[in-house]
């Protein structure tokens, strides 16, 4: 039986007792009576409002990671800057790996389902006895030590972005480490990065263009062929994934397929996007002409996220890591 958390997935039938899926009690005798329609109608409300908290609790830790990984990344530019830009950057750091914490154990709630504080004892020691247990246990104490130390000392940042990144691309593959799959591994780990550089980009302009518009206009001169770039990574990514992956799957008009499309559909508007800043910056525009364009993406940013989360939630296509829908 597969658990699929977070687009991990985890084998074996001591972890039955976490699977998701919504089982409808009842004797015949019960379901005689006309009873039987009311209890299969209770069980897919039961079955949709589940699915949900899954999805809410899910875009909450993809959102957060991003956030969380990209926020490390930019620090490295972002710690030139003054005093009092770098000290309400850290704040958002912190609220942003809360941000992921918190999206770890709401997932974690949702699908252990206990009703004791020692049955969720017994569950967990269940879950971390296997291989994505124990590296959701790493990822989720990586976390804890980046809550402490990041931001002080860029040794340490260098490090932790690099070993959490290792970590989350791997966690799709952690049963089948073939040639195949650590070419996809190693791609999986930089989109990770590309994905999370420009969502951190997006917010990191929206956060602060209104009083700090000097250093904002200064970052965008670095930003804006970063992202460009980033977008296009992101088409040679998909590329290379697809042409591993197209063997495996007939992905034309499968679920797969749709998703493929779909993203493909989002990127062709993040270009679009780009290609508008661009031509507005050599126009002279200023932030404030640009910010409407940023909160566009940003909620393209949103939409991929939920995205996601519904695509993992779903189980369409268990076999794959989530974060493969990153394209």
């Amino acid at each position: 039986m597969l658990f699929v958390t977070m687009g991990f997935q985890v084998e074996g039938s001591q972890v039955a007792a976490l699977d998701s899926s919504v089982a409808i009690t009842g004797s015949i005798d019960h379901l005689e009576d006309a009873p039987g329609t009311m209890v299969v109608q209770d069980g897919e409300k039961r079955q949709l409002t589940e699915q949900l908290l899954s999805i809410t609790s899910k875009s909450i830790y993809f959102l957060g990671l991003f956030l969380m990984i990209g926020w490390a990344l930019l620090w490295q530019i972002v710690r030139t800057y003054s005093f009092e830009l770098r000290k309400k950057y850290v704040l958002y750091g912190r609220f942003f790996q809360i941000l992921h914490l918190l999206g770890i154990l709401t997932i974690l709630f949702i699908y252990l389902e206990a009703s004791s504080f020692y049955e969720i004892l017994d569950k967990l020691v269940l879950l971390i006895g296997t291989n994505i247990g124990k590296l959701l246990f790493a990822s989720f104490l990586i976390s804890i030590i980046g809550l402490i130390f990041l931001f002080k000392n860029q040794l340490f940042n260098y490090f932790w972005v690099i070993l959490i990144g290792i970590i989350k691309g791997i966690s799709g593959y952690i049963d089948e480490m073939n040639s195949a799959n650590y070419i996809l591994v190693g791609l999986n780990i930089i989109q990770l990065f590309v994905v999370s550089f420009w969502a951190a980009g997006i917010v990191f302009i929206l956060l602060f263009w209104r009083k700090q518009r000097l250093y904002i206009k200064y970052f965008l001169r670095f930003f804006n062929k970063a992202a460009f770039l980033s977008i296009l990574l992101l088409i040679i990514l998909c590329s290379g994934r697809v042409y591993l992956l197209s063997p495996n799957i007939d992905f034309i008009g499968t679920t797969w397929g749709i998703a493929l499309l779909v993203n493909a559909f989002v990127i062709i508007i993040l270009l679009f996007l780009r290609a508008v800043i661009w031509k507005r910056r050599k126009k002279g525009k200023v932030v404030a002409d640009l910010i409407t364009i940023f909160k566009l993406e940003f909620m393209l940013l949103l939409i991929l996220t939920i995205f996601i989360a519904s695509f993992v939630t779903l189980n369409l296509q268990s076999n794959l890591p989530s974060i493969i829908l990153m394209i």
